[in-house]
């Protein structure tokens, strides 16, 4: 797969408004995974606004068996970020510009951001998940 961020298919996100309940940050990794790997992810409805209940469901799915445990994130890797002790965004890792994050996010929208950049935001990266259905990018 060609990987340069010019040609990459995270160009037609960038930029794409968050929308709470639509298109949040697990609607971004749905839709990228839909359109991009032909790979329909389950809905995990949250309330965003309910911190208490993000942190739990996060906590509960990310342990299912739905996803491996990665230690080297890999194009198309889901990462779990926290800004405290627990995660609750997610996003998914693209191998462009040295490696990064395709994230939708409330105040900003859908951006790619570098590790470092994503830590200067306030952003930690709290583990890397690879789906447990082999990803293929769709061919047209």
């Amino acid at each position: 797969m060609n990987t340069e961020k010019s040609h990459h298919y995270a160009k037609k996100y960038i930029g794409q408004p968050y929308k709470a309940g639509f298109f949040d940050c697990w609607g971004l990794v749905r839709k990228v995974y839909a359109d991009e790997y032909a790979i329909n992810l389950p809905v995990f409805p949250v309330d965003v606004d309910n911190l208490r209940q993000l942190i739990k469901t996060v906590k509960e799915k990310s342990n299912s068996n739905l996803w491996n445990v990665e230690k080297t994130p890999q194009e198309g890797a889901i990462v779990l970020l926290r800004q405290s002790r627990h995660p609750t965004h997610v996003g998914i890792w693209l191998n462009i510009d040295g490696g990064g994050v395709l994230h939708n996010e409330r105040t900003i929208g859908t951006v790619f951001q570098s590790v470092q950049s994503l830590n200067l935001s306030g952003w930690q990266v709290a583990g890397y998940y690879s789906y447990t259905k082999p990803i293929r990018k769709l061919i047209l």
